[in-house]
Protein backbone atom coordinates (compact mmCIF):
# COMPACT_ATOMS: atom_id res chain seq x y z
CA UNK A 1 0.00 0.00 0.00
CA UNK A 2 1.75 2.82 -1.04
CA UNK A 3 1.27 6.77 -2.38
CA UNK A 4 -1.44 7.54 -0.16
CA UNK A 5 -1.78 11.64 -0.27
CA UNK A 6 -3.12 13.25 2.79
CA UNK A 7 -5.42 12.81 4.91
CA UNK A 8 -5.78 9.45 3.82
CA UNK A 9 -4.81 6.75 6.12
CA UNK A 10 -3.06 3.27 4.23
CA UNK A 11 -4.44 0.83 6.51
CA UNK A 12 -7.62 1.39 8.51
CA UNK A 13 -9.53 -0.52 10.97
CA UNK A 14 -12.64 1.11 12.86
CA UNK A 15 -14.85 -0.74 15.31
CA UNK A 16 -14.09 -4.50 14.82
CA UNK A 17 -12.91 -7.56 16.64
CA UNK A 18 -10.44 -10.38 16.30
CA UNK A 19 -9.03 -8.86 13.24
CA UNK A 20 -4.98 -9.33 11.68
CA UNK A 21 -2.97 -6.71 9.83
CA UNK A 22 -0.32 -8.74 8.64
CA UNK A 23 2.62 -8.61 6.27
CA UNK A 24 2.16 -5.40 4.30
CA UNK A 25 4.54 -2.87 3.16
CA UNK A 26 3.13 0.65 3.34
CA UNK A 27 4.88 3.82 2.35
CA UNK A 28 4.71 7.43 1.26
CA UNK A 29 2.01 8.03 3.55
CA UNK A 30 0.32 11.20 4.47
CA UNK A 31 -2.61 10.25 6.86
CA UNK A 32 -3.41 12.87 9.72
CA UNK A 33 -3.38 9.60 11.74
CA UNK A 34 -1.48 6.73 11.17
CA UNK A 35 -0.07 5.17 7.75
CA UNK A 36 -1.91 1.60 9.81
CA UNK A 37 -4.59 3.08 12.29
CA UNK A 38 -6.76 0.78 14.08
CA UNK A 39 -9.82 2.37 16.72
CA UNK A 40 -12.65 1.50 18.19
CA UNK A 41 -11.69 -1.83 17.93
CA UNK A 42 -10.51 -5.25 20.17
CA UNK A 43 -8.52 -8.44 19.46
CA UNK A 44 -6.51 -6.89 16.69
CA UNK A 45 -3.08 -8.37 15.92
CA UNK A 46 -0.84 -6.38 13.78
CA UNK A 47 2.26 -8.21 13.14
CA UNK A 48 5.25 -8.25 10.50
CA UNK A 49 4.53 -5.22 8.31
CA UNK A 50 7.11 -2.73 6.83
CA UNK A 51 5.78 0.76 7.26
CA UNK A 52 8.23 3.83 6.40
CA UNK A 53 7.91 7.30 4.69
CA UNK A 54 4.92 8.38 7.00
CA UNK A 55 4.93 11.98 6.30
CA UNK A 56 2.75 13.71 8.81
CA UNK A 57 1.84 11.21 11.44
CA UNK A 58 2.35 7.92 13.05
CA UNK A 59 3.20 4.56 11.54
CA UNK A 60 1.20 2.12 13.56
CA UNK A 61 -1.57 3.93 16.19
CA UNK A 62 -3.57 1.94 18.16
CA UNK A 63 -6.34 3.61 19.66
CA UNK A 64 -8.20 7.08 19.21
CA UNK A 65 -6.51 10.03 19.77
CA UNK A 66 -8.38 11.48 22.13
CA UNK A 67 -8.18 8.36 24.40
CA UNK A 68 -11.64 7.44 23.70
CA UNK A 69 -10.41 3.68 23.38
CA UNK A 70 -8.28 3.45 26.81
CA UNK A 71 -10.66 0.88 28.39
CA UNK A 72 -10.83 -1.55 24.85
CA UNK A 73 -8.33 -4.33 25.18
CA UNK A 74 -6.36 -7.27 23.88
CA UNK A 75 -4.26 -6.14 20.28
CA UNK A 76 -1.14 -7.33 19.66
CA UNK A 77 1.76 -5.00 17.82
CA UNK A 78 4.66 -7.77 16.64
CA UNK A 79 7.50 -8.17 14.86
CA UNK A 80 7.19 -4.64 12.72
CA UNK A 81 9.72 -2.60 11.07
CA UNK A 82 8.94 1.34 11.24
CA UNK A 83 11.11 3.85 10.29
CA UNK A 84 11.21 7.78 9.03
CA UNK A 85 7.92 8.56 10.53
CA UNK A 86 6.85 12.52 11.26
CA UNK A 87 5.59 11.19 14.83
CA UNK A 88 5.42 8.14 16.51
CA UNK A 89 6.68 4.90 15.10
CA UNK A 90 4.12 3.11 17.50
CA UNK A 91 1.40 4.96 19.56
CA UNK A 92 -0.59 2.70 21.81
CA UNK A 93 -4.14 4.10 22.89
CA UNK A 94 -5.92 1.41 24.26
CA UNK A 95 -5.35 -1.22 27.57
CA UNK A 96 -4.38 -5.07 27.73
CA UNK A 97 -1.39 -4.26 24.52
CA UNK A 98 1.82 -6.36 23.91
CA UNK A 99 4.28 -4.54 21.98
CA UNK A 100 6.91 -6.87 21.08
CA UNK A 101 9.78 -7.63 18.46
CA UNK A 102 9.39 -4.58 16.58
CA UNK A 103 12.16 -1.95 15.18
CA UNK A 104 11.65 1.71 14.88
CA UNK A 105 13.77 4.23 13.62
CA UNK A 106 14.44 7.67 12.40
CA UNK A 107 10.85 8.91 13.94
CA UNK A 108 10.81 12.56 14.48
CA UNK A 109 8.27 12.26 17.19
CA UNK A 110 7.43 15.15 19.68
CA UNK A 111 6.35 12.15 22.55
CA UNK A 112 8.39 9.23 21.62
CA UNK A 113 9.49 6.37 19.37
CA UNK A 114 6.97 4.18 20.87
CA UNK A 115 4.46 6.33 23.03
CA UNK A 116 1.74 5.32 25.74
CA UNK A 117 -0.94 7.44 26.54
CA UNK A 118 -4.33 8.28 27.85
CA UNK A 119 -5.67 6.01 30.79
CA UNK A 120 -4.52 2.60 29.61
CA UNK A 121 -3.18 -0.23 31.54
CA UNK A 122 -1.84 -3.63 31.35
CA UNK A 123 0.66 -2.33 28.36
CA UNK A 124 4.24 -4.97 27.87
CA UNK A 125 6.52 -3.41 25.69
CA UNK A 126 9.69 -5.68 25.30
CA UNK A 127 12.23 -7.25 22.75
CA UNK A 128 12.02 -3.87 20.54
CA UNK A 129 14.87 -2.09 18.54
CA UNK A 130 14.33 1.40 19.10
CA UNK A 131 17.40 3.68 17.77
CA UNK A 132 18.38 6.21 15.90
CA UNK A 133 15.19 8.00 16.58
CA UNK A 134 15.09 12.49 16.31
CA UNK A 135 12.56 13.94 18.85
CA UNK A 136 11.43 16.97 19.06
CA UNK A 137 10.62 18.74 22.38
CA UNK A 138 8.54 21.21 21.92
CA UNK A 139 5.64 19.09 23.20
CA UNK A 140 7.47 17.06 26.02
CA UNK A 141 11.21 18.79 27.43
CA UNK A 142 12.62 15.49 27.23
CA UNK A 143 10.91 12.49 25.27
CA UNK A 144 12.17 9.35 25.19
CA UNK A 145 12.15 6.46 23.29
CA UNK A 146 9.80 4.84 25.32
CA UNK A 147 7.43 7.53 26.33
CA UNK A 148 5.06 6.97 28.67
CA UNK A 149 2.42 9.82 28.61
CA UNK A 150 0.20 11.26 31.31
CA UNK A 151 -2.93 9.80 32.57
CA UNK A 152 -1.38 6.36 32.09
CA UNK A 153 -1.76 3.85 34.92
CA UNK A 154 2.26 3.27 35.12
CA UNK A 155 2.08 0.64 37.60
CA UNK A 156 0.00 -1.50 35.39
CA UNK A 157 3.28 -1.36 32.32
CA UNK A 158 6.25 -3.43 31.46
CA UNK A 159 9.08 -2.20 29.85
CA UNK A 160 11.59 -4.74 29.12
CA UNK A 161 14.54 -6.08 27.27
CA UNK A 162 14.20 -3.26 24.36
CA UNK A 163 17.49 -2.44 22.45
CA UNK A 164 17.37 1.29 22.77
CA UNK A 165 20.62 3.46 21.79
CA UNK A 166 21.47 6.82 19.38
CA UNK A 167 18.57 8.44 20.37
Amino acid sequence: VYDIASPGDALNFADSSNSAIRYNEVHNIGSENAAIYVYGSTNTTIQCNLIYDVHNNDGIKLGTKGGGDAALTGSNILYNVVHDTAQDGIAVYMSSVLVDGNEVYNSTSENGAIYVAWAVAGITISNNAVHDNTLQTFKWVDPGAIMIGTSVDATTVQVHHNNIFGN
